[in-house]
């Protein structure tokens, strides 16, 4: 068994700061580690400590647009009792978080998109959904613990992480041979607040997978132009 198998085995259900640390390292023993504490208050507060040494709103960005999709299962404890949302529910979801360098009252939490507030310090706001937990194999499965391998290292000599554009390239023309369904499911995944079809919203997916796997930032509008025939591809079979 490995150690990915091993720490879903164990712990079958993450929280939403779990997800988010897991989604920018991809790291068994960085999860394995704050488990070690069995104080739920002093495990939470290690990981969004985790969490201020990286680039955690980016990996935030990542983690929501793949609940807002439906991709993963998630739980919460309602007034009845531990509630799934389902998959036709997640668009009326929405994922916050604004971590802040010395407090975790801006932690992440889930609340849904809609006429639910609560009165809370003297102010209106979103109504959190409580102990929201996401199921750890569908955590792994959306974001693979190994690196992949089509994100190059950068070459010797050269500043920062090399271009991602070859592995969007290649990730584009997987989507086109899986067709119809291939290309509206990742569009769902990648963008899923959007509606309308475009050769935009295919960059802007493409831009968003190349961040979840680790690629540099690339522009929907570089995607855009340096692809654009073979987005009419794509968009073709939408």
């Amino acid at each position: 068994m490995s150690a990915v198998e091993e720490l879903v085995h164990k712990h079958p259900w993450w929280d939403l700061a779990e997800l988010i640390l897991w989604v920018g390292t991809r790291d068994p023993m960085t999860i394995a580690r704050g488990r070690t504490i069995f104080d739920d208050e002093q495990r939470w507060e290690r990981t969004l400590d985790e969490l201020r040494k990286g680039a955690a709103y980016d990996w935030w960005v990542s983690a929501r647009q793949v609940i807002l999709a439906g991709g993963l299962e998630v739980t919460y404890v309602a007034d009845g009792g531990p509630r799934k949302i389902e998959a036709h529910e997640a668009p009326h979801l929405e994922f916050m978080f604004v971590l802040l360098q010395s407090s975790s009252s801006d932690d992440p939490f889930l609340y849904w998109n809609g006429p639910y507030l609560c009165w809370k310090n003297d102010l209106w706001g979103p109504s959190r959904l409580n102990n929201a937990l996401v199921k750890a194999a569908d955590i792994v499965k959306a974001f693979p613990p190994q690196e992949p391998p089509a994100l190059a290292a950068p070459q010797k000599g050269q500043r920062g992480p090399a271009s991602s554009m070859p592995a969007i390239r290649k990730e584009l023309e997987k989507w086109i041979e899986g067709g119809h369904k291939r290309i509206v499911e990742e569009l769902k995944r990648w963008t899923p607040t959007e509606r309308t079809s475009s050769l935009l919203r295919l960059a802007r997916a493409l831009a968003a997978w190349a961040s979840a796997n680790g690629g540099k930032e690339t522009k929907p509008g570089t995607i855009e132009k340096e692809l654009r025939p073979r987005l009419h591809e794509a968009y073709k079979l939408i």
